[in-house]
Protein backbone atom coordinates (compact mmCIF):
# COMPACT_ATOMS: atom_id res chain seq x y z
CA UNK A 1 0.00 0.00 0.00
CA UNK A 2 1.44 3.52 -0.92
CA UNK A 3 1.16 6.10 1.40
CA UNK A 4 0.11 9.49 -0.66
CA UNK A 5 0.76 13.07 -0.06
CA UNK A 6 -0.26 15.06 -2.86
CA UNK A 7 -2.34 17.83 -3.25
CA UNK A 8 -6.17 16.59 -3.97
CA UNK A 9 -7.16 19.72 -6.33
CA UNK A 10 -5.41 18.21 -9.91
CA UNK A 11 -5.24 21.82 -10.94
CA UNK A 12 -2.99 22.74 -8.23
CA UNK A 13 -1.05 19.69 -8.43
CA UNK A 14 -0.64 20.01 -12.24
CA UNK A 15 0.36 23.84 -11.15
CA UNK A 16 -2.31 25.58 -12.95
CA UNK A 17 -4.85 28.27 -11.50
CA UNK A 18 -8.60 27.21 -10.17
CA UNK A 19 -10.80 29.13 -7.65
CA UNK A 20 -9.06 30.35 -4.75
CA UNK A 21 -11.69 29.15 -2.50
CA UNK A 22 -10.54 25.61 -3.40
CA UNK A 23 -7.15 26.01 -2.05
CA UNK A 24 -7.36 28.86 0.07
CA UNK A 25 -9.15 30.00 3.01
CA UNK A 26 -11.58 32.86 1.01
CA UNK A 27 -13.73 35.78 2.24
CA UNK A 28 -16.97 34.74 3.81
CA UNK A 29 -20.46 36.67 3.05
CA UNK A 30 -23.16 36.05 5.01
CA UNK A 31 -26.94 36.87 5.00
CA UNK A 32 -29.92 36.55 7.45
CA UNK A 33 -33.30 37.37 6.09
CA UNK A 34 -37.08 36.70 8.06
CA UNK A 35 -40.57 37.21 5.40
CA UNK A 36 -43.41 36.88 5.90
CA UNK A 37 -46.03 34.56 4.30
CA UNK A 38 -49.56 35.93 3.51
CA UNK A 39 -52.55 33.36 4.00
CA UNK A 40 -53.51 34.88 0.70
CA UNK A 41 -50.17 33.46 -0.77
CA UNK A 42 -50.90 29.94 -2.97
CA UNK A 43 -48.09 27.45 -3.79
CA UNK A 44 -46.13 27.66 -6.02
CA UNK A 45 -45.34 31.48 -4.73
CA UNK A 46 -41.58 32.57 -5.28
CA UNK A 47 -40.23 34.21 -2.37
CA UNK A 48 -37.38 35.95 -3.92
CA UNK A 49 -34.94 36.47 -0.49
CA UNK A 50 -31.22 37.24 -2.11
CA UNK A 51 -29.41 38.19 -4.90
CA UNK A 52 -26.44 36.61 -5.14
CA UNK A 53 -22.96 37.63 -7.16
CA UNK A 54 -22.84 34.22 -9.35
CA UNK A 55 -19.15 33.45 -8.31
CA UNK A 56 -20.29 33.05 -4.45
CA UNK A 57 -19.62 29.16 -3.46
CA UNK A 58 -22.24 28.13 -0.74
CA UNK A 59 -21.14 26.99 2.25
CA UNK A 60 -23.93 26.77 4.66
CA UNK A 61 -27.92 27.89 3.77
CA UNK A 62 -30.41 27.13 6.76
CA UNK A 63 -34.51 27.36 6.95
CA UNK A 64 -36.66 28.03 10.00
CA UNK A 65 -40.19 28.62 9.87
CA UNK A 66 -42.90 29.58 13.07
CA UNK A 67 -45.22 26.99 14.59
CA UNK A 68 -47.91 28.91 12.46
CA UNK A 69 -46.37 27.54 8.74
CA UNK A 70 -48.98 25.29 7.53
CA UNK A 71 -46.94 24.98 3.86
CA UNK A 72 -45.19 21.31 4.36
CA UNK A 73 -42.86 21.37 1.52
CA UNK A 74 -40.42 24.15 -0.17
CA UNK A 75 -38.10 24.17 -2.66
CA UNK A 76 -34.70 26.48 -2.43
CA UNK A 77 -32.95 27.15 -5.76
CA UNK A 78 -32.05 29.65 -8.34
CA UNK A 79 -33.66 32.34 -10.98
CA UNK A 80 -32.43 35.16 -12.61
CA UNK A 81 -32.39 38.21 -11.33
CA UNK A 82 -35.64 40.62 -10.78
CA UNK A 83 -39.22 39.73 -10.45
CA UNK A 84 -40.52 37.68 -12.91
CA UNK A 85 -36.99 36.52 -13.48
CA UNK A 86 -36.84 33.37 -15.26
CA UNK A 87 -36.15 29.93 -13.52
CA UNK A 88 -32.65 28.56 -13.38
CA UNK A 89 -33.24 25.68 -11.08
CA UNK A 90 -36.04 25.89 -9.07
CA UNK A 91 -35.03 23.07 -6.60
CA UNK A 92 -30.66 22.90 -7.06
CA UNK A 93 -30.01 23.67 -3.16
CA UNK A 94 -33.40 22.08 -1.24
CA UNK A 95 -36.26 19.73 -3.28
CA UNK A 96 -39.37 19.13 -0.99
CA UNK A 97 -37.50 20.81 2.25
CA UNK A 98 -39.63 19.96 5.15
CA UNK A 99 -40.93 23.23 6.55
CA UNK A 100 -43.82 22.51 8.94
CA UNK A 101 -43.31 24.88 11.51
CA UNK A 102 -43.56 23.08 14.71
CA UNK A 103 -40.22 21.27 13.31
CA UNK A 104 -38.45 24.48 12.38
CA UNK A 105 -39.34 26.99 14.90
CA UNK A 106 -35.66 27.08 16.71
CA UNK A 107 -32.04 27.41 15.66
CA UNK A 108 -31.30 24.46 16.63
CA UNK A 109 -33.89 22.38 14.35
CA UNK A 110 -33.29 24.22 11.41
CA UNK A 111 -33.67 22.73 8.23
CA UNK A 112 -30.78 22.16 5.94
CA UNK A 113 -31.50 24.30 2.76
CA UNK A 114 -28.42 22.86 0.74
CA UNK A 115 -29.95 19.40 2.13
CA UNK A 116 -29.67 18.55 -2.03
CA UNK A 117 -26.80 19.86 -3.63
CA UNK A 118 -24.85 17.07 -4.65
CA UNK A 119 -21.69 16.28 -2.94
CA UNK A 120 -19.63 16.73 -6.38
CA UNK A 121 -21.54 20.34 -6.50
CA UNK A 122 -20.03 20.69 -2.71
CA UNK A 123 -16.70 24.34 -3.61
CA UNK A 124 -19.00 24.87 -7.03
CA UNK A 125 -19.74 28.61 -7.56
CA UNK A 126 -23.33 29.22 -8.21
CA UNK A 127 -22.91 29.69 -12.04
CA UNK A 128 -21.11 26.23 -12.26
CA UNK A 129 -24.01 24.41 -9.91
CA UNK A 130 -26.78 26.38 -12.49
CA UNK A 131 -24.21 24.92 -15.94
CA UNK A 132 -25.02 21.57 -14.49
CA UNK A 133 -28.35 21.73 -14.35
CA UNK A 134 -28.62 23.57 -18.17
CA UNK A 135 -26.13 21.27 -19.65
CA UNK A 136 -23.16 23.57 -19.55
CA UNK A 137 -24.97 26.79 -20.75
CA UNK A 138 -22.98 28.32 -18.64
CA UNK A 139 -19.24 28.90 -18.23
CA UNK A 140 -16.80 30.53 -16.30
CA UNK A 141 -15.95 33.32 -19.05
CA UNK A 142 -19.87 33.47 -20.27
CA UNK A 143 -22.27 33.41 -17.07
CA UNK A 144 -24.68 35.81 -15.89
CA UNK A 145 -23.42 38.08 -12.82
CA UNK A 146 -26.10 37.31 -10.50
CA UNK A 147 -28.77 34.74 -9.39
CA UNK A 148 -31.82 35.42 -7.22
CA UNK A 149 -31.79 32.86 -4.53
CA UNK A 150 -35.57 31.84 -4.00
CA UNK A 151 -37.64 29.91 -1.99
CA UNK A 152 -40.81 28.08 -3.25
CA UNK A 153 -43.93 27.02 -1.38
CA UNK A 154 -44.91 23.76 -2.58
CA UNK A 155 -48.36 24.09 -0.47
CA UNK A 156 -50.74 26.55 0.18
CA UNK A 157 -50.65 28.43 4.02
CA UNK A 158 -53.04 28.14 6.59
CA UNK A 159 -52.34 31.19 8.26
CA UNK A 160 -49.48 33.90 7.95
CA UNK A 161 -46.69 32.66 8.88
CA UNK A 162 -42.64 33.58 9.72
CA UNK A 163 -39.72 32.17 7.63
CA UNK A 164 -35.94 32.71 8.17
CA UNK A 165 -33.07 31.77 5.96
CA UNK A 166 -29.67 32.03 7.27
CA UNK A 167 -26.46 31.53 4.94
CA UNK A 168 -22.63 31.69 4.56
CA UNK A 169 -21.12 31.83 1.42
CA UNK A 170 -17.22 31.88 0.35
CA UNK A 171 -15.96 34.50 -2.46
CA UNK A 172 -15.28 32.03 -5.44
Amino acid sequence: MAVIDAYVNTLVAAGKKDVAANITPGQVFALACTFEIAIADSDESLYRVACLPSNLIPYSLTLMADDALDVTTMDVGLYLPGAGGAVVDADCFASGLVTNGDALDSADLAANALASLPIDDIGKPLWNIAAVKLAGTYTQASHPAAFDLVVTAKSDPGAISTVSLKGLFIQG
